[in-house]
């Protein structure tokens, strides 16, 4: 084999000696190849502790949706109910105005005493006042089926979901 120059390589002629210059290379290697398992490790565990999290959070969002169903569900009955006792309340109220006033032309003609008109009397307030509770009391139920349903919307909001 020719070279530059005169010099020629014979075969079996050492060309180039190679040492190592940095003995602790390898454990250098060794010991950021374990930093990086430990480091490694940790962000595991990190997302092993996210998803927990994210699971907690799931599992309090559907809670507090189940609560705010339960309030809805609830407050859905009472506007039934409230309702039907609305309707009781006003079909008192009409036969109550109806006594009264058939007890007031009767009551001018001398056929029935003041006690009995001022009985009728009472009970159409007593009935007034009765239909203004049922309906008071069927207001305050929608309201709370309201206010359920903006407590549902906003934890959907929140979540996203």
């Amino acid at each position: 084999m020719a070279c530059a120059g005169r010099y020629r390589v014979k075969q079996g002629e050492l060309l180039l000696e190679m040492s190592d210059t940095d003995p602790l290379f390898k454990e250098r290697l060794e010991l950021q190849r374990d930093n990086f398992r430990s480091k490694l490790t940790a962000k595991e565990d990190e997302l092993k502790a996210y998803q927990i999290q994210q699971q907690n959070l799931i599992s309090s969002r559907d809670a507090k949706v189940s609560a705010a169903q339960f309030k809805l569900d609830v407050a859905n009955q009472k506007t039934v109910s409230n309702a039907e006792a609305v309707s009781s309340a006003q079909a008192n109220l009409d036969a109550a105005q109806f006594q009264e006033q058939r007890l007031q032309r009767l009551f001018k003609d001398g056929l029935v005493s003041k006690r009995d008109l001022e009985i009728a009397e009472r009970d159409l307030i007593v009935a007034a006042r009765a239909l203004n509770s049922a309906q008071a009391q069927y207001n305050s139920a929608q309201a709370e089926a309201k206010t359920a349903i903006a407590e549902i919307k906003q934890i959907f909001i929140v979540t996203g979901k």
